[in-house]
C-alpha cells in the first residue's frame, strides 16, 4: 500500500544527469504487495534513470508500475539508461501492472542496458508503454536487449491488450522486440501491439532482428487473437516479422497485420521458407505445420473467391486464415499486411483438403495469402502469394 510519485531515482536534480545508485532504483521485495510506483497524472511521474542494475526490480505481487520514465532523461527524449533492465518482474512475483490502459499510465521504458522489461513470474501484465521509444513514440531509443522478454517457465503473462490503451508500442530496441523463452514458458499472450513502428503504425521503427521470437522450447503462446483488437501490427523489424524455432509448438499466430519486415512474415525454424511434405509427418518449429496452397483468387459475386487445398494431418479442423498484401513478400510467401478473414475445413483420411473460401470484395491488384492453424494452435508460415483477378 505504498506510494512513490514525483523523484527523481538515480539522476541529478534536473534530470538529466546521471547519479545512479548503486544497485536498483526501485526494489518491491518478496511479500511487498499493492505497491504504486508513479502514476497517471504528470506530477506524479518518478524519473527511474541511471542506476547499477535494473530501474525497478519486483518480487513481490500485485503492484503497478505506471507514469514513469524508466531508462530517460526528465523530458523523455534522451538516453539515461539503467545499466540491467527497465523493469524485471521476478520469478514468483504474480498480479503485477506495468503500464495501465488510462490515459497518462503508461511508462517510457528505453534506453536500457538490458530488456526494457524482463519477467520470469506468472499473470503480470504489460499494457500502454512506450517500449524503445522516446515520449513521442516516433524516435528509437532502444533498449539493448530486447524490449520485453518472458522467459523461466513464466506463464499466463499478457503483452498488450484488445483496447488501443492497453497497446505497447514496442519498438526500435537492439534485440528483438518481443522473446518468449524457454521450456514451461506458456500460455502468454501477445496481443493488439504495435512492434517494429512508430506510434501511428506508419512508419518504420524496427527492432534488430525480429519483431518476435519464441524459442528455447516455449509453447501453447498466443500472437495476436480472435478479435480485431487482439491483432498485432508487426512490420518495420530487421529480419522475419515472428520466428518460431525448433522445440516450440503450439505457439498461435492469429489475425495480425505482418508485413514489410527484411525477411519472412512467419518463420518456422529461422532458415527460410520450408516446403511443405507430404502428410505433413515431419516434427519441429510449430511441427513444421504446412502451408496451404493457393490455386487462385478471383472477384466474384459481390466477393472474392480463393480456391487452393491443404495437405497435412489426416481427418483434422484447421483454422484457414486469409490477408490481402500490396505487393508480394521476394520470397514468393507472404506477408500479412491485411486480415481479411478466415474459414475452417477438415482434412480427409489421406490429409487432403480442396478448399473453396469467399470473403469480402476486394480491388485486384492485391496478393492474397493465407496460414493453417491446427487445433493444437500450431501455425505454418506464410502460403506462396496469388494476386487477385489472376488465376495460378
Amino acid at each position: 500500500g505504498n506510494v512513490v510519485q514525483g523523484n527523481f531515482i538515480g539522476t541529478d536534480v534536473t534530470g538529466t544527469m546521471a547519479l545512479g545508485n548503486n544497485l536498483y532504483g526501485v526494489r518491491i521485495g518478496g511479500g511487498a504487495s499493492n505497491n504504486l510506483i508513479g502514476g497517471s497524472a504528470a506530477g506524479e511521474r518518478n524519473v527511474i534513470s541511471g542506476n547499477g542494475s535494473h530501474g525497478v526490480l519486483i518480487r513481490g505481487d500485485n503492484n503497478r508500475v505506471s507514469g514513469n520514465y524508466v531508462g530517460t532523461d526528465v523530458t523523455g527524449t534522451a538516453d539515461l539508461g539503467n545499466f540491467g533492465s527497465g523493469v524485471n518482474i521476478q520469478s514468483g512475483a504474480t498480479g503485477n501492472v506495468v503500464g495501465g490502459s488510462d490515459a497518462g499510465a503508461g511508462n517510457v521504458i528505453s534506453g536500457n542496458g538490458g530488456n526494457g522489461v524482463i519477467i520470469r513470474g506468472d499473470s503480470n501484465r504489460v499494457s500502454g508503454n512506450y517500449v524503445g521509444t522516446d515520449v513521442t513514440g516516433t524516435v528509437a531509443l532502444g533498449n539493448s536487449n530486447p524490449g520485453v522478454k518472458i522467459k523461466d517457465g513464466a506463464s499466463d503473462n499478457t503483452i498488450g491488450g484488445t483496447t488501443a490503451g492497453e497497446r505497447n508500442i514496442i519498438s526500435g530496441n537492439d534485440n528483438p522486440g518481443v522473446v518468449l523463452r524457454g521450456s514451461g514458458t506458456k500460455h502468454n499472450v501477445v496481443s493488439g501491439n504495435y512492434i517494429g513502428t512508430d506510434v501511428t503504425g506508419t512508419v518504420a521503427l524496427g527492432n534488430a532482428r525480429r519483431g518476435v521470437e519464441v524459442d528455447d522450447g516455449a509453447s501453447n503462446n498466443t500472437i495476436g487473437g480472435l478479435t480485431a483488437g487482439a491483432r498485432n501490427l508487426i512490420s518495420g523489424n530487421q529480419g522475419p516479422g515472428i520466428n518460431i524455432d525448433a522445440g516450440t509448438n503450439g505457439n498461435a499466430i492469429l489475425g495480425n497485420s505482418i508485413f514489410s519486415n527484411d525477411d519472412l512474415g512467419i518463420d518456422l525454424s529461422g532458415d527460410g521458407v520450408t516446403p511443405n511434405d507430404s502428410g505433413d509427418g515431419d516434427t519441429g518449429a510449430n511441427n513444421l505445420q504446412n502451408f496451404p496452397e493457393l490455386t487462385f483468387a478471383l472477384p466474384r459475386g459481390g466477393g472474392i473467391t480463393i480456391h487452393g487445398d491443404l495437405n497435412s494431418t489426416p481427418k483434422m479442423t484447421f483454422r484457414l486464415e486469409f490477408f490481402a498484401n500490396a505487393s508480394c513478400d521476394p520470397s514468393g510467401h507472404g506477408e500479412g499486411e491485411a486480415f481479411i478473414g478466415f474459414e475452417e475445413f477438415t482434412t480427409n483420411a489421406v490429409g487432403d483438403a480442396v478448399f473453396t473460401a469467399v470473403l469480402g470484395t476486394l480491388p485486384t491488384g492485391q496478393f492474397i495469402t493465407t496460414t493453417a492453424t491446427d487445433p493444437d494452435g500450431n501455425t505454418s508460415e506464410f502460403s506462396e502469394c496469388v494476386g487477385t483477378g489472376t488465376p495460378g
